[in-house]
């Protein structure tokens, strides 16, 4: 299971060269409006967990009535009409949680809080709160991905919303091994995500939009 916030930093230590950023942070922070991380690391529907660490800070969008209008993560297939994998975001509309694996919608009260989640197949993981999800996609599809926006096309539609979200960390795990890490950093001012497996930093993939950084650590 991933690291509890407190023992994922306790256990991360000061960078060492030859790591590629120049400082740790506590977390990264997308701003709702345009910015999102591509992690390059793409699930499988079979055999992925991925797990987060996350606060949302504020819901940007509330217009909509069902969805995950303001997405945290997703690695959607197709369209909004077909088929998303391991995709979860706030409802703004009636402010929940909402969990799509494609079709069932499982809604949890939204708060503010600092929020430990776990997405896969098979068993969905919130704080301490286990769900089973009714069903899930088997298209396998080859999307990254994201974090702070949905992958699902096109992105004008009522699903594909931003988020303003910290991130604390991120964790792909694919068969039981890790196959992305993410920890918050900063390279030259900018703010990212340090994948630890592939040794790369994921900065703002989006061509506006800014990505902050948190306390130093």
């Amino acid at each position: 299971m991933l690291l509890g916030a407190g023992q994922f930093f306790e256990k991360r230590g000061a960078p060492t060269p030859p790591l590629p950023y120049d400082y740790a942070v506590e977390y990264i922070e997308t701003d709702g409006v345009a910015s999102y991380i591509d992690t390059g690391c793409v699930p499988d529907v079979s055999s992925s967990t991925v797990s987060m660490i996350i606060q949302v800070v504020s819901i940007p969008d509330t217009t909509q009535n069902r969805g995950y209008v303001n997405t945290i993560c997703d690695a959607g297939v197709g369209t909004q009409t077909t088929q998303a994998r391991f995709a979860f975001g706030v409802n703004g509309a009636i402010s929940f949680f909402s969990f799509r694996n494609p079709t069932n919608d499982m809604d949890i009260p939204y708060n503010n809080s600092v929020c430990y989640v776990s997405l896969s197949p098979s068993l969905i993981r919130f704080n301490n709160n286990t769900y089973t999800p009714s069903s899930m996609t088997t298209s396998q599809g080859n999307n990254s991905l994201f974090l702070g926006r949905a992958r699902v096309l096109p992105l004008s539609n009522s699903y594909a919303k931003y988020s303003r979200t910290r991130y604390y960390s991120v964790q792909i795990l694919t068969g039981g091994a890790e196959v992305f890490t993410g920890i918050p950093v900063v390279v030259n001012g900018a703010a990212g995500l340090y994948d630890s497996i592939s040794g790369t930093v994921k900065f703002n993939a989006a061509e506006s939009g800014t990505i902050t950084a948190g306390p130093r650590v």
